[in-house]
């Protein structure tokens, strides 16, 4: 039984903050008090500790019958919980490769190479990441004689089929460089996919084409420090889809002025613990990355992992009152809409979730915003309560006017559960 998202989540989260930091080296044990820190009690990280160990041993079976798929969706499961682990680095490089030689997809081969990577990263003399990496490398090298061979198959058809040589060289001819990309739209008959609001004059341009699908980027910029430098992006994500949108991954690939790939990034932008994005709806996402002083475009790419047909029409959304811990400034305003909300009741526990619509209607962009969910019995006694982030400090403001989505799942709950409440813990 997959332990509680909201758990996963903050944990995940503040972990992904921390290892922005290229200064720090984190250890398990780290993980583990940052845990601890965020409010987890032992029971929850036993949970998670589990929840990671079935994972991998399911992963194990699937490996051994090549469903590399499979492995890979466990194998992630349980990298969230321990990112660090060698073994787990190390066979979910082994699950893309095996998955790169069933498929041939490059991205495949680069993930693998990146993880066996970062499996060496965390255990030096790990050899079976050696070896994966030497396979890896190997690969590679019989192409040039598979070419050749199949170069002169080609002649031996074009001299039976009279083909002229100049009908030869255009197959054959080279593909010219990448065009460096620029802030403006492509010169292609297609319009751009991604709206650049970052003013900067230094900011970093973005191409990125997608039908359906909107990157609005307020902050893509690069900061050059004496011994490393770090590429920030913030990002909206617009769904412009006549499809929900549930699981999407996103591939950075970072060019210097020649088009020429100098560094590379995948990550999941929307996840299933998030809210799925119904046709109009708007995620926020952000990115923090070490790369080359040379950076100077940046090529987005997503992959939909997950996506769902739109309902022809949804049930309105119904308006909540907030409760405010704290007195707002007059400029600071939100309102909120319960979009959905279940409730299961099992025989000794409830398990409660809800998606809210909350909009800025104050005067200001809102650089934080943290939220509450409380949990009262039919006395009004607090059963539970858990802190969400709708904005946090590393992504996009909450601009006025705007509104985003904010989930809670929580089980457990006590059967005497009979209501909740909304409170802004913080908004600025």
């Amino acid at each position: 039984m997959n332990p509680n998202d909201e758990i996963l989540e903050t944990y995940l989260k503040q972990v992904w903050d921390v290892r922005q930091n290229a200064h720090l080296s984190l250890q398990q044990a780290d993980l583990e008090a940052i845990a601890l820190e965020l409010g987890l009690t032992p029971q929850d990280l036993e949970a998670l500790r589990q929840y990671a160990t079935d994972c991998l041993t399911r992963a194990k079976g699937y490996l051994e019958y090549k469903r590399w798929d499979d492995a890979i969706a466990e194998l992630t499961n349980a990298q969230t919980v321990f990112p660090l682990s060698p073994e787990i680095l190390y066979s979910l490089a082994s699950a893309y490769y095996g998955r790169y030689q069933q498929q041939q997809h490059k991205r495949d081969q680069q993930r693998a190479t990146r993880l066996a990577k970062d499996c060496l990263q965390q255990q030096a003399d790990y050899p079976a990441a050696l070896e994966l990496l030497n396979q890896i490398d190997a690969s590679q090298k019989p192409w040039p004689k598979r070419i050749l061979a199949l170069g002169g198959v080609l002649v031996a058809m074009i001299a039976i089929t009279g083909l002229s040589y100049s009908f030869f060289s255009k197959m054959f001819r080279s593909t010219p460089p990448p065009t460096p990309v620029t802030g403006t739209l492509p010169s292609s008959e297609e319009t751009s996919s991604v709206r650049i609001t970052d003013t900067d004059e230094n900011a970093i341009p973005i191409r990125f084409q997608q039908e359906g699908i909107l990157l609005e980027i307020p902050q893509s910029r690069l900061n050059v420090y004496p011994d490393s430098a770090f590429y920030k992006l913030q990002g909206i994500l617009v769904n412009q889809r006549n499809r929900e949108l549930a699981q999407i991954e996103a591939n950075f690939t970072f060019l210097d002025n020649q088009g020429t790939a100098i560094a590379n990034e995948t990550q999941m932008i929307l996840r299933r613990s998030h809210a799925p994005l119904r046709p109009s709806d708007r995620h926020a996402f952000n990115l923090i990355q070490t790369v080359p002083a040379t950076l100077a475009q940046v090529q987005i790419n997503v992959n939909i992992l997950e996506q769902l047909p739109a309902a022809r029409s949804y049930e309105p959304s119904q308006p909540i009152d907030l409760v405010w811990l704290f007195d707002p400034p007059q400029e600071v305003a939100l309102e909120a809409k319960e979009r959905t909300h279940t409730q299961r009741n099992y025989s000794e526990t409830v398990t409660h979730q809800a998606i809210w619509e909350i909009t800025n209607t104050g005067e200001v962009g809102l650089r934080l915003v943290k939220m509450q969910v409380k949990f009262y019995d039919q006395k009004g006694d607090l059963l539970e309560s858990r802190d969400r982030f709708l904005v946090s400090s590393s992504e996009p403001p909450l601009l006025p006017g705007e509104t985003r989505l904010l989930k809670s799942l929580l089980t457990g709950l006590d059967t005497e559960f009979t209501r909740y409440e909304l409170a802004v813990v913080e908004a600025q």
